[in-house]
């Protein structure tokens, strides 16, 4: 998916009431290929999951 449709999701999920994390990666693929060190932004990911879905 090309990243301009992830600002569109993003947008869309924005304007109805969803709270939104959109973090570029310079670099990485759909995967996170190409990303050194993936631990912080999984990190980041998976509190930001906790915090939504209680647990």
């Amino acid at each position: 998916m090309p990243y301009s449709q992830s600002g569109v999701l993003a947008e869309a999920l924005r304007s109805a009431g969803g709270e939104v994390t959109l973090q570029p990666v310079d670099g990485a693929d759909q995967i996170l290929l190409g990303v050194p060190d993936v631990t912080p932004i999984a990190t980041r990911s998976v509190a930001f999951l906790a915090r939504h879905l209680g647990a």
